[in-house]
């Protein structure tokens, strides 16, 4: 491994795959391939295969087509095709993928109350707990809430019944300023449904873009917990939580998915990878931030990638030996190529699916995604 706990990153959206034979100087806006490095030009997409014992790179044309800023023939180079580092298919740790995932999937809880869980005068109390940075973002920490069914039951005495305790903790839940927001509480005939809200994300329009803007990265979990009259936390719940925890049949948990492969990752990403290359493109925090952008072609970038879309995830892991990276700093240096793909368009998907196939393929991994690649020779 090298010094760092982290492999160096490159970041690189596809818009389509180039022919066999192209060389990288002819490259279209987006166009990615396996090259050989000895020719740099394309092998061969449609059936492709990494000859033994050759050296590729992967490369992409750029998006910014103009190769000088402001004229001046001495600031170019803008427009050269963004390459990764000499690949050696026996160096390579690791060929994976991550497939496109919705930001938010909704999640329920349920919880079966029977008539005879409470006796007349105790007070049925549930807990619910919400994580998660939509939820930090809206009160500035985690937030619960304890719904408590006070008061006297129907009968007078005896049980509750399951429909008055269900009904009881739904208007609690749905009444509550602080959980109301991101849940939503039903009952009938003795089942109570909590259901986890997806929340609404901010987007700003591309002219007004900014990195710093916040967008979410962490899944909102909800977790639904039975107490008792002093409001610890229940050894022995009467009602039926589905889904079930196996550890703790008193409590259950459901998260919503976050939003790990939308647009406003991929557009990040891209952004940091070129002021790694030191390539301009991209300024913010000055008052003519937008035009910056627009001279040095940030905004090439925020055209190409579409915010509120979901992408594919292309990834493979090397190292490369300091012998064969003079400009490494440590021996065995990792890096990792990242390869972003709209996830609508279904042809370029194909197309990259067979690029990573042949990368699995060629060192020798029984399965070719998705999983760690043998100790070679």
């Amino acid at each position: 491994m090298s010094y760092f706990n982290h492999a160096y990153r490159k970041s690189m959206l596809a818009a389509d795959v180039a022919a066999d034979g192209v060389a990288t100087s002819v490259f279209g806006a987006g166009d990615i391939a396996i090259v050989d490095a000895s020719t740099y030009k394309a092998i061969d997409p449609a059936a492709i295969v990494i000859p033994a014992n050759t050296d590729v790179l992967l490369v992409q044309g750029n998006y910014n087509t103009v190769d000088t800023i402001g004229g001046n023939p001495l600031h170019g180079g803008y427009s050269e095709s963004i390459k990764s580092k000499i690949i050696k298919p026996k160096f390579i740790t690791k060929v994976w993928t991550q497939d496109c995932t919705a930001a938010c999937a909704a999640a329920d809880v349920t919880v079966t109350v029977s008539n005879t869980c409470y006796p007349c005068g105790s007070h049925p109390q549930l807990r619910i707990d919400l994580k998660g940075d939509n939820i930090l973002r809206f009160l500035g920490r985690d937030s619960y809430f304890v719904a408590d069914l006070t008061g006297c039951c129907a009968a007078g005495t005896g049980d509750w019944t399951g429909v008055e305790v269900t009904d009881g903790w739904a208007a609690a839940i749905t009444g509550d300023p602080l959980i109301g927001p991101f849940v939503t509480a039903t009952a009938a005939a003795g089942v109570l449904t909590i259901a986890l809200k997806c929340p609404d994300e901010t987007y700003f329009d591309d002219c007004s873009f900014d990195t710093r803007d916040w967008y979410g990265t962490t899944p909102i979990t909800m977790i639904v917990s039975g107490v008792d009259d002093d409001g610890d936390a229940c050894t022995d719940f009467c009602p039926t939580l589905t889904p079930l925890d196996s550890d703790n049949p008193s409590t259950t948990s459901v998260i919503t998915m976050p939003a790990e492969t939308t647009g406003e990752t991929v557009l990040r990403d891209l952004i940091l990878d070129g002021r790694y290359r030191q390539d301009g493109g991209w300024n913010q925090g000055n008052k003519d931030s937008s035009r910056f952008s627009q001279i040095e072609g940030g905004t090439a970038l925020t055209a190409a990638v579409n915010r509120q879309a979901y992408y594919k995830m292309y990834y493979v892991q090397h190292t490369v030996p300091r012998y064969n990276n003079p400009t490494g700093v440590f021996d065995n240096d990792q890096y990792v190529i990242s390869v972003a793909v709209l996830c609508t368009d279904t042809a370029t998907k194909t197309a990259v699916d067979k690029l990573w196939v042949a990368l699995g393929a060629s060192c020798n991994v029984c399965s070719p995604v998705d999983q760690d690649c043998p100790a070679q020779g």
